[in-house]
């Protein structure tokens, strides 16, 4: 787990103030006494929000320290069972050499989103500031979409020698190594 700068100084404030304080307290009236202020619950309760706090945004929001907003327009093709996306990918050409770029639209009518059947883009190469993908739709899906659902695309960073065919969920690819890097609503 890493800390940004302000994180651990906070922290490290925190801690010290309560240690002092509660260790001063059990010296000069012992464990059986102890007793702490409101002052102290406070120090003590702001060190393990900032531990904690620190690691949510840590490990959730900056799992790959990769930029969001990739997606610049998509939406339905006309008269064709597909979406168009176009992803800026300015911002990854630094993991080119270890991933290429994939699209999924997938419609969430029940329980978690992860395990949600995917329609997926093929494999991009990361070449250049802008990939243009496909995602082509099963019969099942496009009478969601007719039904009025709308479904969620997200885009994805996949390892290379990794196939769009070793998963169908996002739970599955996620497990396999997938990066989700931004997602969007609408087909």
């Amino acid at each position: 787990m890493s800390f940004d700068v302000a994180s651990f100084f906070v922290t490290l404030l925190a801690f010290v103030l309560g240690y002092f304080g509660l260790t001063h307290k059990v010296v000069s009236e012992g464990v059986s006494r102890l007793k702490p202020t409101r002052r102290e619950v406070a120090i003590v309760s702001i060190a393990l929000l900032s531990v904690s706090g620190s690691f949510v945004h840590d490990h959730y929001f900056q799992h790959q320290q990769i930029a969001s907003h990739h997606f610049e327009s998509w939406g339905p093709m006309p008269n064709l069972p597909e979406s168009k996306f176009i992803v800026n990918t300015a911002s990854l050409t630094n993991r080119s050499a270890s991933y290429q770029l994939a699209v999924v639209s997938f419609i969430n009518t029940s329980g978690d989103a992860l395990d949600t059947p995917l329609q997926k883009s093929q494999l991009y190469d990361i070449i250049g500031d802008h990939v243009t993908a496909i995602v082509p739709w099963d019969p099942a899906f496009q009478q969601q979409l007719n039904a009025g659902y709308h479904p969620t695309s997200a885009a994805l960073l996949v390892p290379k020698g990794l196939t769009m065919a070793q998963f169908s969920t996002l739970r599955q690819a996620i497990a396999l190594g997938v990066i989700q890097i931004d997602a969007v609503m609408g087909p």
